[in-house]
C-alpha cells in the first residue's frame, strides 16, 4: 500500500519476498494453511476496500461522511477508524501540565498522532466531525468552554465507531470484519487506543463494546426508505422472540433481520427526517431488543436531526449505590428526559459501561468493579449527562 500511494511502479507494490518466497515456503511446510501477502491487498490498489482486504480511512482520515462505510462496500479492513481519542480527565493529569494543559498547546500536540509529513493531525479529523455531527465549531467550542470541547470530543469518536460498525453488521452488508486502529495508547494523551496507557477505558471502547454484542440491534438511516432496525444473532442458540414496539419476529441462531421501522406504525412518521415536510417528527429513535418477559439484550438510539449539543439546565438524572458482592458497587441510574452519554465517575472503580444514552423515562444499573486490591467504603462518585448542566452524586442508601 504504502509504495503504490507513494507513486512507484505496479510491479513495486508486491516485493517478491512477500509475493513469492514466502508463500513458497509456507505452501511447502504448511501446505493447509493460507497464506495471504499482505495486510492491504486485492483489487486494483492495494487499499481498494471492495476487493480483498483493505486499510480503511474513509470514516476517518479522509473525512468522509459516516455513510461511505456502506459506500465503500469494506470487505475486511484490517485496520480502520483511526481517531485520536480524548482520554479520561485522570489520564490527562498525567500529561505534562496535569488538567491545566489545553488541546492547543505544544505538549498536548505533541502526543497527538500524526501521518508524517502530513500537514495535519487527528484531532484536526476529530474536530471535522464534531461540527459535522454536533453542529458546534470546535474552535470556538474549546476557547470559550475546553471542559465542554473535551466532553464532545470523547463521545464523537464513540459515535462515528458505532455507525460504522452498525452499517458493517447489517444483514445485507457485505463487510466480514472490521480491526480498529488501535487498542491500547503508548502514553497519557489522546492517541489512537480505545483505551489508555494505564488501561483505562476511553468512551469509544463502551461505545464498540455495545455495537459488538453478538445479540445487538442497530439502527441505520435508509433515506426516502425510511430506518431501518437490524436485529443480529450472532450465537448459535435460535428462538428467541425480538420485540419491537409492536413488532414480534422469531431470530433464529446466527440469523441477522431487518425491520422497517415505518412498518411498525399505523400511520406514516417521517422518523429519518427525509422528507422534510415541516418539523421534524422526533428528534431521539429508541429501539428496544427484548426477550421473552422483557428481559432487555440491547438497545439503539438515533438521531434524525444530528447528535444533540444543547446543554440543559436539568434532564431528570438521578443515582444511587449499592453494595455488590464483589466488593464494588452497582450505579442505580434513573431519568426523567433523555440523558446524553451519561458518564460516570467512581473514584477507585471501573465500570462495565460508560458513556451511554438513556431514553425518558429509562433505568439503568451499571457494575462498577474495584480497581485493584483496595475496596472503598465511600468513594467519591460524579455522575453527568452530556446534555445537561447539573452533575449527580450519588448517595449510599440508608
Amino acid at each position: 500500500q504504502q509504495a503504490a500511494m507513494w507513486g512507484a511502479p505496479r510491479d513495486l507494490w508486491q516485493p517478491a519476498l512477500f509475493g513469492a518466497v514466502l508463500r513458497q515456503m509456507v505452501q511447502r511446510a504448511l501446505p493447509d494453511v493460507l497464506y495471504w501477502p499482505s495486510s492491504a491487498h486485492g483489487g486494483a490498489f492495494p487499499h481498494q476496500s471492495d476487493v480483498g482486504t483493505s486499510s480503511y480511512y474513509g470514516v476517518g482520515a479522509y473525512r468522509r461522511p459516516v455513510h461511505d462505510a456502506r459506500r465503500a462496500r469494506v470487505k475486511f479492513t484490517t485496520e480502520c477508524l483511526g481517531f485520536s481519542n480524548v482520554p479520561e480527565a485522570s489520564t490527562i493529569a498525567r500529561m505534562p501540565g496535569g488538567h491545566a494543559l489545553r488541546v492547543h498547546h505544544p505538549k498536548w500536540k505533541a502526543r497527538a498522532p500524526r501521518d508524517l509529513g502530513a500537514g495535519w493531525d487527528f484531532e484536526d479529523v476529530r474536530d471535522h466531525y464534531l461540527a459535522e455531527l454536533f453542529g458546534v465549531d470546535p474552535l470556538r467550542c474549546r476557547s470559550v468552554d475546553h471542559d465542554h470541547y473535551l466532553a464532545l470530543s470523547r463521545v464523537v469518536t464513540g459515535e462515528l465507531m458505532a455507525a460504522a460498525f452498525a452499517e458493517w453488521r447489517r444483514p445485507n452488508s457485505g463487510c466480514g470484519g472490521a480491526l480498529v486502529w488501535f487498542l491500547r495508547d503508548l502514553w497519557a494523551g489522546a492517541g489512537w487506543g480505545v483505551i489508555d496507557d494505564a488501561g483505562v477505558a476511553k468512551a469509544s471502547y463502551h461505545y464498540l463494546r455495545r455495537v459488538l454484542q453478538p445479540v445487538a440491534v442497530l439502527v441505520t438511516d435508509e433515506g426516502g426508505n425510511g430506518l431501518v432496525a437490524h436485529v443480529v444473532n450472532e450465537r448459535a442458540e435460535g428462538g428467541a422472540v425480538v420485540a419491537q414496539t409492536s413488532h414480534s419476529a422469531q431470530l433464529p441462531g446466527r440469523v441477522s433481520r431487518s425491520v422497517a421501522l415505518a412498518g411498525c406504525f399505523d400511520g406514516f412518521f417521517d422518523l429519518a427526517y427525509a422528507y422534510r415536510f415541516g418539523p421534524p417528527t422526533a428528534t431521539l429513535v429508541y429501539v428496544r431488543l427484548c426477550l421473552p418477559g422483557g428481559v432487555l439484550v440491547s438497545e439503539a438510539h438515533f438521531f434524525p436531526t444530528g447528535l444533540p449539543s444543547t446543554v440543559h439546565a436539568d434532564v431528570g438524572l438521578q443515582a444511587q449505590l449499592e453494595p455488590s458482592s464483589d466488593g464494588g458497587f452497582i450505579v442505580v441510574l434513573s431519568t426523567r428526559e433523555f440523558a446524553q452519554s451519561v458518564h460516570i465517575q467512581l473514584q477507585g472503580h471501573e465500570c462495565d459501561d460508560n458513556y451511554f444514552h438513556m431514553a425518558p423515562g429509562a433505568q439503568r444499573r451499571v457494575n462498577a468493579r474495584p480497581i485493584g486490591n483496595v475496596a472503598l467504603a465511600s468513594p467519591v462518585a460524579t455522575i453527568r449527562a452530556l446534555n445537561s448542566a447539573r452533575s449527580v452524586t450519588p448517595q449510599m442508601p440508608p
